[in-house]
C-alpha cells in the first residue's frame, strides 16, 4: 500500500498439507479486517477458532501491535504437560491475568508500593506443592487462582506465578495481551483467569511476528492479534453485553414483590464505578414487548423510603408490575446515585434544597452537572439477555432515547406526590422534561358501612378467559370492602343491556358493574357492536337511579385484551371502587333526606309486573 499512515493487520488462512489446523499468515499494512466470501469478518473466524482452542485446553499465541507475542492458556485447563510446553518456549515467567476483585479476595497486593503497577507479588499454591517452581506446581497455582473460595493463607509469597491485574473491560479498555487473554477466558465461558508467558527465541531474544507465524505452523496452534479481538468485541454480544458492559455472574433470586423465582445478572461497565444488576423474571430470549425498567440507584429512596423523591415507590411499583406479567426485567444501575453525583454530593444538594433551591439549581450551585448518567450499557445488557423489544416503564426522556432501538412502547409510571416531594416532581417535569404523571386522584371517603351494600355484576361468557380475570379482580375488591356481590352471566356483549335490566329488576342492587371484552379481530361488526352496547348501557344508566359502571374493554386484538385484563393495569379494581362509591352516594342521599319531597320516578326502563 502506498500510504504509510495506516497500519493494520489481517491474516490469510491456508490449510497446510499434513497439518489440518495449521495456518499461514501474511502481514500486510494498509488494510482493515478482511471480509470472507459470505460477508463475515475474518476477525470473527480468528477469534472463534481461538475460543475453540481455549475450550479444548490448548495454547493460543497472542500478538500485539508492538511486535510482542505470548503463549496464553485458560488457567483452569493448566496441567504439568501444558505448563512445561509454555515454560520451554518462553522466558519462563508465567503470569496469571485476572481482575482486581479476585486479586484482593486472595489478599494479594501490587509489587510496587505505590499501587500504580498492574504487576502483583508472585505467589505459590501451598497445599500439595513443593518449591512452586516446577511445571506441576505452577499449574496447581493457576488452577487454584480459578477458585475464588480459596483462602489467602493458602498462597505463599513470594512465589513463582506472577499475578497481573487487568481491566474488567478487557481490550476495549487496554489493548494489551493480558487483557486479551482475560477476554478469551470470559468469551469462552471459562473462569476469568488466563496464564500467559512472553515467547522467546532459542537465542534468548523476544519472538517476533515472523517467529510466531513459524511457531504456530510448527505446533498447529492458533494465532490471534489483540486488534482482531478488539474488533470482535466491539461487534459481538456473546458474553459481552456492549462495548462497555460485560456479563460477570448470575444467580437465582427470590424477591418479596415477585412471587415467581427470578434470576440476578451482574454486569460491569465502561465506568469502573458503575455496575448494572438485572433482575429477570421468566424467559426473555427473542421475546417482544418485555416489561422493562432502568432504575438508577437511590439509597435514600430505595432503602430508606425517603419522601423527598419518588424513586422507592417507582422501584416497587415496577416490581409489582413484573409480578403480574409472565416475564420482565429490571436494570438496577449501581453508581448513579443522585443522577450520578454520588451520595455525599446528593446530601449536600439536599441541604441547598432545604434552603429553597430546586433539585436542578442545587447541583449547579455545588458546581456539579445536573445529570451525568448514560444508559448505552443498559441497552447492551438487554440485548445480551436476548430481548427483542421492550415495553419501557419510565418517565425519563434520556432512557427513552437510549433504548429507542428496541422499544415497542413507552409506559409512564405514575408518582404519588406528598407535601415533601411535590416540588421535586414538578421540577423533573418542568425543567428535566420528564413525563412525570402525578397520581393525585382519590375517591372521597364515605362514612357509609360498605358491608350494607349489594353490587350486581353482569358479565359475558364470550371471551371468557379475559372476562373471568376482570370479574375476579372486581369480586376481590368487593369482598375486601365487605360488600355482597350478586352475579349474572349473559352470552355476549349485546346481551349486557338486557342482563343489566334483569339484574336491576330481580336483585335490586345498590350498583351494577357490567363486564365484557370486545375484540376487533377481523369482524366487520366490531364498531357497530361497540356503539350499540355503549349507547344502550348509557341510556339505561340515565333512565333510572341505580348506578351502572361500564366495565367494557374494547381491544384491537387478543394480545391487547390479554395485556389489559391479565396485566398490571387491570382496571376491574377501579370499577369495583367506583361502584361502591356511587352506591354509597346513592344511599347517603336517601338517608340524609328522610323528609324530602319524593321525586317522581323516571320512566320505567322495562315493563313492571
Amino acid at each position: 500500500h502506498s500510504s504509510k499512515s495506516k497500519s493494520f493487520v489481517f491474516s490469510l488462512r491456508q490449510r497446510c498439507v499434513g497439518h489440518p489446523r495449521s495456518r499461514c499468515f501474511l502481514w500486510i499494512s494498509g488494510c482493515h479486517a478482511m471480509q470472507s466470501e459470505n460477508g463475515d469478518s475474518s476477525a470473527d473466524k480468528d477469534v472463534t477458532d481461538a475460543l475453540d482452542a481455549f475450550n479444548r485446553g490448548e495454547c493460543v499465541v497472542l500478538a500485539d501491535g508492538q511486535g510482542g507475542c505470548s503463549l496464553v492458556l485458560a488457567a483452569q485447563h493448566a496441567t504439568a504437560e501444558r505448563l512445561a510446553f509454555v515454560i520451554r518456549h518462553s522466558a519462563g515467567i508465567v503470569c496469571a491475568a485476572m481482575e482486581e476483585e479476585r486479586l484482593e479476595g486472595f489478599g494479594m497486593h501490587p509489587a510496587c508500593s505505590s499501587g500504580s503497577s498492574s504487576s502483583y507479588v508472585a505467589v505459590d499454591w501451598t497445599p500439595g506443592c513443593t518449591t512452586g517452581v516446577s511445571a506441576k506446581d505452577r499449574a496447581a497455582t493457576l488452577r487454584a487462582l480459578c477458585d475464588s473460595s480459596n483462602s489467602a493463607s493458602s498462597f505463599k509469597r513470594p512465589g513463582h506465578t506472577f499475578p497481573v491485574c487487568v481491566s474488567k473491560n478487557g481490550v476495549l479498555k487496554n489493548a494489551a495481551r493480558p487483557e486479551a487473554a482475560y477476554d478469551l477466558c470470559r468469551l469462552a465461558k471459562l473462569q476469568p483467569v488466563a496464564a500467559l508467558a512472553e515467547m522467546m527465541r532459542e537465542d534468548g531474544e523476544p519472538a517476533t511476528g515472523d517467529d510466531a507465524i513459524a511457531f504456530c505452523r510448527q505446533h498447529s496452534l492458533n494465532l490471534l492479534t489483540v486488534e482482531r479481538l478488539a474488533v470482535y468485541r466491539r461487534g459481538k454480544t456473546d458474553g459481552v453485553a456492549s462495548a462497555g458492559a460485560v456479563a460477570e455472574t448470575k444467580s437465582r433470586m427470590w424477591i418479596d414483590d415477585i412471587k415467581a423465582e427470578c434470576s440476578l445478572h451482574v454486569y460491569s461497565t465502561s465506568d469502573p464505578k458503575v455496575e448494572i444488576v438485572a433482575v429477570v423474571k421468566g424467559d426473555l430470549t427473542d421475546q417482544e414487548g418485555v416489561p422493562a425498567r432502568i432504575h438508577s440507584e437511590c439509597f435514600t429512596g430505595d432503602v430508606l423510603a425517603s419522601q423527598r423523591c419518588d424513586c422507592g415507590q417507582q422501584l416497587h411499583r415496577f416490581l409489582k408490575i413484573m409480578n403480574e406479567e409472565p416475564n420482565g426485567v429490571l436494570l438496577y444501575i449501581r453508581g448513579q446515585e443522585g443522577r450520578g453525583i454520588g451520595l455525599l454530593a446528593k446530601i449536600r444538594a439536599y441541604k441547598l434544597q432545604d434552603e429553597g433551591h430546586d433539585t436542578v439549581d442545587a447541583n449547579l450551585k455545588l458546581g456539579l452537572p445536573v445529570d451525568t448518567r448514560t444508559y448505552d450499557d443498559a441497552l447492551g445488557c438487554l440485548r445480551h439477555l436476548g430481548v427483542k423489544s421492550v415495553r419501557l416503564f419510565t418517565n425519563n426522556p434520556e432512557k427513552m432515547r437510549a433504548l429507542q432501538p428496541i422499544t415497542k412502547e413507552v409506559v409512564a409510571l405514575a408518582s404519588v406526590p406528598c407535601e415533601r416531594n411535590i416540588g421535586y416532581l414538578k421540577t423533573k417535569r418542568e425543567r428535566l422534561n420528564h413525563r412525570t404523571v402525578l397520581e393525585t386522584f382519590k375517591l372521597p371517603e364515605l362514612s357509609l358501612d360498605t358491608s350494607q351494600l349489594r353490587v350486581g355484576i353482569v358479565y359475558t361468557t364470550w371471551n371468557q378467559y379475559y372476562v373471568d380475570e376482570l370479574r375476579g379482580h372486581a369480586e376481590s375488591e368487593l369482598q375486601r370492602a365487605g360488600a355482597k356481590a350478586v352475579k349474572m352471566a349473559v352470552p355476549g356483549a349485546c346481551e349486557l343491556i338486557s342482563g343489566a335490566r334483569a339484574m336491576l329488576r330481580q336483585q335490586k342492587p345498590d350498583a351494577v358493574i357490567v363486564i365484557g371484552v370486545l375484540i376487533r379481530g377481523s369482524s366487520d361488526l366490531y364498531d357497530a357492536t361497540c356503539t350499540a352496547v355503549m349507547t344502550g348501557l348509557t341510556e339505561l344508566n340515565a333512565s333510572q337511579d341505580t348506578p351502572i359502571v361500564l366495565g367494557l374493554l374494547m381491544c384491537h386484538d387478543e394480545d391487547q385484551a390479554h395485556e389489559r385484563s391479565h396485566g398490571a393495569n387491570n382496571p376491574a379494581k377501579a370499577w369495583a371502587e367506583t361502584a361502591l362509591h356511587m352506591a354509597g352516594i346513592s344511599r347517603s342521599g336517601e338517608a340524609s333526606s328522610p323528609n324530602a319531597k319524593a321525586v317522581p320516578p323516571p320512566p320505567a326502563p322495562y315493563p313492571q309486573k
